[in-house]
């Protein structure tokens, strides 16, 4: 499937999730089991997944109408400075984020 379509493809994936999600929390009275938390989960999968897909188309028009900045864009991501300090950056996130974890496992522990 070509990039175009899929991008299209799963913005309206999202749009029908989120009316789906809609439609259920509006038409069951009494949900009972998994229908309780279904609709609502249809509802925030169907806004992420929507969000991904305008953003992808958004950026390919921007890319489309404006060839210098997307050229500029290309070498920006390719450059290897920026790819250095984007991995020291994950590097950091990580060291800290195994303390943060560690503490909260121990919190919800006691």
């Amino acid at each position: 499937m070509k990039k175009s379509i899929s991008s299209y493809f799963i913005t309206v994936l999202g749009v029908g999730l989120f009316a789906i999600g809609l439609y259920f929390i509006k038409t069951i009275e009494d949900p009972q089991g998994l229908l309780r938390g279904l609709p609502y989960i249809c509802v925030g999968l169907g806004c992420g997944i929507f969000g991904h897909g305008m953003g992808e188309i958004i950026v390919r028009n921007a890319k489309k109408n404006n060839p210098a900045a997307s050229k500029q864009l290309e070498i920006e991501m390719k450059d290897e400075r920026n790819l250095a300090i984007a991995n020291r950056a994950k590097a950091k996130a990580y060291d800290m984020m195994v303390f943060v974890l560690g503490a909260l496992i121990t919190a919800l522990a006691i």
